[in-house]
């Protein structure tokens, strides 16, 4: 069983999807879209348990 604080792995799945709408006079917004997001989260879990060879994971999220 392999244990994860997945906080980082959302943050870059959200961040490597992420693009940016400028509307001009210093106006931008960010945004991601959620299915792209969540195919980049579970392919980097992908990866995580291929370098570990673990199949068993447990995903831990921080709260404020």
């Amino acid at each position: 069983m392999l244990l994860i604080d997945t906080d980082y792995v959302a943050y870059k799945s959200a961040q490597a999807t992420e693009e940016s709408i400028d509307f001009g006079d210093d106006v931008v917004i960010a945004q991601s879209n959620f299915k792209e997001c969540l195919k980049v989260f579970e392919r980097e879990l992908h990866k995580i348990k291929t370098a570990m060879m673990e199949d068993e994971l447990v995903l831990y999220f921080s709260s404020p």
